[in-house]
């Protein structure tokens, strides 16, 4: 079902009316039969994938639990030596349950998604055709439900909270229909305990949940939309344009990405604020980020917490790390002990984060960009502190901040010339380009906008005005200030002018309507 048409819309509504219509206490079940119902009309194999996996890790964390509280019933006869051998042998019964699960889970994950990828590097060493590639089913949004399971078993492995007994309410969390194909990746003790909860209808709810879809059907269908023609258009023929043309291209593919994907988190954010149900917020101003580390602390945050509090932070501070540490502090000094840990572990991050995005080795020189240009601040941090002291410049003047946000704006655009391009040599082709003397040419802002009308060109300039103007305000915590106050000719005009711009704008014959750029990965 895409999720940009009118049949989702009436979805939700069936889904929403019957929701509120059957007894509070069973509402849970409306969410399970609607969320597999919607992930049915993706195909019903996709399914299968979603029950196995889901099974494997729910039995799993059982499994952990039972053995947990059968510790705890025990350990109060034990004598303090009996106690200790009964833990060491309670971790390693649970260490083994959870690496059979997540062998299982992960290995089903890594097979559907990367044998293609794996066969297509080992052909490049052998003559002739090679092996044959494979084709299967690639279960939709297996890389969201996959790291929402393996985050949940490992939870329960850190008795972080007690594993779910019961099998389809777990079932309602891993498959509920909101956050199942894009995320946002869901913690159980969060999303897990919303789903138990006995939730009343709000008018007021249904009127800021409604407001939200319409603001994120308009940045998807309007704004991304149509600047993935004018970006598609010049990518197509950048030799027939001057350099600039593909510059303009590559900063707003930073909209037209920026726009698709919290188009698609404020729809659902904005559908679950109906039924009562929180989601995890995705973004948090990204464009407003000062370094690229930050940047990344606030795009898609629900993936850099997992890949934080399940990578990193295990590779960064395990019994290894500290004899590296230990190794850098008597060989270089206490900064490389503090550094060193953390440049391995982000190193298995940034290569995880790239090939979670997609099984392309463009995606994985994107993500070791980006890790070099982590590591060069966090490296150099002291020695920019002082050519900034040196030229007094102060940290909270306007100048230096506006400066610092181009900058990483355009730091980010420029990397995503290799996740955004077709492949490594098309983003090598476009890099000698850009460098080929043609980039400071005055062109009209008109012709930028290369396919679209005058009319698409002004709607569009106008949606990212307003998303910067209302990430600003989030910012600066005035959002809900100004909604509130905003008086309510002006707010239903507001709505009424995103209404006809999605009827005026939405489809046609030229754009790339109803696809979300985050679903294929």
């Amino acid at each position: 079902m895409n999720v940009a048409s009118f049949l989702f819309l009436f979805f939700v509504a069936a889904v929403v009316f019957a929701y509120y219509c059957v007894p509070p206490r069973h509402r849970w079940l409306v969410l399970l039969a609607a969320s597999i119902f919607f992930y049915c009309t993706y195909g019903i194999p996709h399914v299968a994938y979603l029950i196995i996996s889901s099974l494997i890790i729910f039995f799993g964390a059982l499994a952990m639990q039972k053995a947990s509280s059968q510790y705890a019933n025990e350990s109060a006869s034990l004598d303090k030596q009996e106690k200790k051998q009964r833990k060491e042998a309670l971790k390693k019964k649970k260490k083994k349950i959870s690496r059979i699960a997540i062998a299982i889970v992960l290995g089903v994950w890594i097979v559907l998604k990367y044998t293609n990828f794996m066969i297509s590097n080992i052909n490049a060493f052998l003559p002739g055709d090679g092996i044959s590639y494979v084709s299967w089913i690639m279960p939709l949004g297996i890389s969201f439900y996959t790291f929402d399971l393996l985050g949940y078993l490992i939870d329960v492995y850190r008795d972080k909270y007690e594993a779910e007994t019961d099998y389809l309410r777990f079932l309602t969390y891993v498959s509920f229909f909101p956050h199942i194909i894009q995320g946002p990746f869901s913690r159980y003790d969060d999303l897990g305990r919303q789903l138990k909860q006995e939730h009343r209808f709000s008018y007021d709810q249904l009127m800021e949940g409604a407001t939200r879809i319409l603001w994120g059907f308009f940045k998807k269908l309007v704004v991304a939309d149509k600047l993935a023609v004018m970006i598609a258009a010049i990518k197509s023929s950048y030799t027939e344009r001057p350099a600039v043309f593909l510059v303009f291209a590559f900063l707003m593919y930073s909209f037209q990405l920026y726009a698709d994907f919290t188009g698609y988190m404020d729809i659902m954010s904005g559908i679950s604020h109906i039924l009562g149900i929180k989601l995890a917020e995705n973004f948090r101003q990204p464009y407003l980020s000062k370094t690229v580390d930050e940047f990344w602390r606030r795009w898609h945050i629900t993936l850099g917490e997992w890949f934080r509090d399940y990578v990193f932070y295990p590779l960064s501070m395990n019994s290894m790390a500290y004899k590296v540490a230990n190794y850098a502090r008597s060989h270089w000094g206490n900064k490389a002990a503090k550094l060193l840990p953390s440049y391995i572990a982000l190193f298995f991050v940034w290569g995880a984060t790239g090939l979670w995005h997609e099984a392309d080795w463009k995606y994985v020189l994107w993500g070791y960009v980006n890790m070099l240009i982590i590591m060069y601040s966090m490296q150099f941090a002291d020695t920019h502190l002082k050519i900034r002291q040196r030229l007094h410049i102060k940290e909270d003047s306007l100048f230096w901040n506006l400066f610092c946000i181009v900058r990483t704006f355009v730091l980010i655009s420029f990397v995503r010339i290799f996740s955004g391009s077709e492949s490594i040599t098309a983003a090598i082709s476009y890099l000698r380009y850009l460098f080929s003397g043609s980039l400071f040419v005055a062109v009209p802002l008109s012709e930028l906008f290369v396919e679209l009308k005058t009319s698409e060109m002004i709607v569009i300039i106008v949606g990212i005005i307003m998303m910067i103007a209302a990430d600003i305000w989030n910012e600066k915590g005035q959002w809900n200030d100004i909604r509130q106050k905003c008086p309510m000719l002006l707010r239903n005009g507001i709505l009424a002018m995103l209404i006809i711009s999605i009827i005026l704008f939405a489809g046609g014959e030229n754009d790339l309507l109803g696809g979300f750029m985050y679903a294929r990965f």
